[in-house]
Parts: C-alpha cells; sequence; structure tokens
C-alpha cells in the first residue's frame, strides 16, 4: 500500500516525531566506509579532525597516518578481508587504526581495553584475529592468552604519545602525582611492535584493492539480553547508512564539534563518534574515559555543538557545570541513548 498522509502515521507512527527538516526516506547509494572517509578528506585537508587533551591534528595529519599505519599492517600480512582486533580507549591512534583497516578493505573487530584475559578468551577463540592493536596498559590481557589464540603481532599504542608536548613533559617530572598518572595511561607492553614503529612505512599505494558496501567493515561483541558476547557482523552499507541517516537528522552547520565522551569500541559511541563525524567533518573530541571534570575543562576551550551521551552522563554534567559556573549553552544536539531518558532530566 503507498503511504498517503492519511495513513503515514498508521504505517509508521514513528514519523510524526520527526522534525520537519528531517526526510522520511533516503537513497542509499553503493559507497563505503572508505568512500566517506576520502570524500570527506579532500575537501577538509587543513582542518581539525580531532582534539585530545588539547592536541588538535588536522584531516591531512590524520590522513598521513592512516596510510602510513595501512601500509603497515598491509606489510604484517593484512589482506582484504582479514580481521585485526582493536582494543583502545577513545584516542587518536583509535581512529587511524579504524580508518586504515578501512582503506585496506580490512575488518575492525573492536573489544574492550579494561576486559581481561579470560574475558577476552571467547571472543578471540570466536573471530581468531591475528593481529591486535592493543593499549599498552592492557596489553598483557592480549599476551596472557594461550599461544593457539593470542595475535602472532600484537601492536601496543600509548596514549601519552598523542598529548601535547607539555603534558607528556609534565608526565615525565620525577614526583609522585606525575607517576600516579603515568601508570593511569601507560604500562610497558612487553614483547610488542610500538605502533609508531607502523608510522614508519610510506604510504600505502593508491592501487590497493578496495572494499564494496556489501563487505563486512566491522564486528562488535555485545551480550545484549544473554549474558554471552556474540559478535554482531557489521557492513560498510551498515555503518555507511546510519552515517547517513545522522547527517539528515542533524543538518549540521560547517563547523560542528562533537565530543567521543562514550567509547568508540561500542555500537552508540562507534556511530555517534567516528561515523557521523567523518560524515559532517566535525571535530571530534577524544576523551578515554568518562571524566566529568576533564569535560568541563575541554568545554571551556573546545564546547560542543554535538553532545552524544548516556542518562547518567547528562545528570553528572549537568549538576557539575551548574556547581563550577559552565555553561552548556552551545550545545546544539544532545543526542540520548541506551536507556531510558526521564522527563525531569530533558526539562
Amino acid at each position: 500500500m503507498a503511504l498517503t498522509p492519511s495513513n503515514v502515521n498508521e504505517e509508521k507512527p514513528w514519523l510524526q516525531y520527526y522534525p520537519e527538516w528531517t526526510t522520511h526516506s533516503l537513497e542509499y547509494g553503493d559507497h563505503t566506509l572508505r568512500d566517506l572517509y576520502l570524500n570527506n578528506l579532500s575537501k577538509n585537508v587543513s582542518r581539525i579532525a580531532t582534539r585530545f587533551f588539547g592536541r588538535t591534528q588536522t584531516f591531512g595529519e590524520l590522513d598521513r597516518e592512516v596510510r602510513r599505519a595501512a601500509a603497515g599492517l598491509k606489510a604484517f600480512g593484512v589482506r582484504p578481508g582479514d580481521r585485526v582486533a582493536i582494543m583502545l580507549p577513545n584516542c587518536p591512534q583509535h581512529v587511524a587504526a579504524f580508518f586504515a583497516m578501512q582503506l585496506i578493505g580490512g575488518v575492525v573487530v573492536e573489544h574492550n581495553p579494561l576486559y581481561t584475559a579470560a574475558e577476552l578468551r571467547h571472543q578471540f577463540e570466536n573471530h581468531g584475529a591475528k593481529i591486535a592493536i592493543v593499549w599498552d596498559k592492557a596489553a598483557a590481557n592480549i599476551t596472557d592468552l594461550p599461544y593457539d589464540l593470542r595475535p602472532r603481532r600484537i601492536i601496543a599504542v600509548n596514549m601519552v604519545e598523542a598529548m601535547p608536548a607539555g603534558m607528556r613533559l609534565a608526565l615525565k617530572l620525577p614526583v609522585g602525582k606525575a607517576k600516579a598518572a603515568r601508570e593511569k595511561l601507560e604500562g610497558p607492553a612487553r614483547g610488542c611492535i610500538p605502533w609508531r614503529q607502523l608510522l614508519k612505512n610510506a604510504p600505502i599505494a593508491e592501487d590497493h584493492r578496495r572494499p564494496t558496501a556489501h563487505d563486512l567493515a566491522l564486528l562488535m561483541y555485545t551480550s545484549g539480553t544473554s549474558g554471552t558476547p556474540k559478535g554482531v557482523v557489521l557492513t560498510h552499507r551498515n555503518l555507511e547508512s546510519n552515517a547517513a541517516m545522522g547527517r539528515e537528522w542533524i543538518q549540521p552547520d560547517e563547523r560542528e564539534t562533537i565530543y567521543a565522551v562514550l567509547p568508540l569500541f561500542h555500537a552508540y559511541g562507534m556511530t555517534l563518534g567516528l561515523g557521523i563525524a567523518m560524515a559532517i567533518r566535525a571535530k571530534l573530541v577524544l576523551f578515554p574515559t568518562v571524566d566529568i571534570d576533564l569535560i568541563l575543562t575541554a568545554m571551556r576551550k573546545s564546547p560542543p555543538t554535538i553532545l552524544p551521551a548516556v542518562p547518567p552522563v547528562y545528570q553528572r554534567l549537568l549538576e557539575a557545570a551548574d556547581e563550577k559556573g559552565v555553561s552548556l549553552s552551545g550545545i546544539k544536539y544532545s543526542v540520548s541513548g541506551a536507556m531510558n531518558l526521564p522527563v525531569e532530566l530533558v526539562q
């Protein structure tokens, strides 16, 4: 039955809640995450792509890291369709690793960096990734896997290397506070290959095989209501279309700033962070953990226009912002999910 104004709400009752600027349907082409990345990159080389503890990275700088990482992964034997595990907090290296895999046409397998070796064992048995890109502090949880499950190469990322020079210098000071901060942020990662070594490669050649819209791009593990995590298969079409939907809902201006408060290893954070940020060419401000003080500090320097979060984070943020006198008026879109949003919190 064709949809007409008289029956549209009967067939699709949710459409009555769409804002007037949001179309009711979209046409999806055969686009991939690689296309999304390259098409936006070509127009935005000098614009800021990421911000991490105050240090910024342009799209051009990000692209150099992405292409070198892609070449390094290819040199390690990663081919289209191969799976590479990523186990990182939100940081610039996470963004680069994700899109390096999309250029190759490989499959990213996202993991919570706080998982123990026991929690990871089932997932590595399931997906069989032979290469892992991990937070150096959590690397032991991968190296401790049984020999037959352990990736043949483990690439360790030191988040401190992506921080501003002054902050890196302060973390080296021989004082108790600096030592405690270092211990929270980095670890020894014995037997692993440093991420920076991956970046010594020449950028990947343009003639490598490109993925198609129906190729697998991402595996994400979720327990749902069963208690046993299962790998959810997501194609380029799944993720690129999600980004397109987000773009239609947001109708972005030229200069949007998205706060990646939600973890990128979760579907919500991945979609609202990497996917939509790249689709609308936004500046992505990355937070490795949900630290309200850190978020408010960032807001004073680079306030968000789009803030995806969950109700408890909004509640804590509202209370802390009121207490510290930080304005939230610049936020145009607050995207809530994962649980019920109380009416009182909306108000």
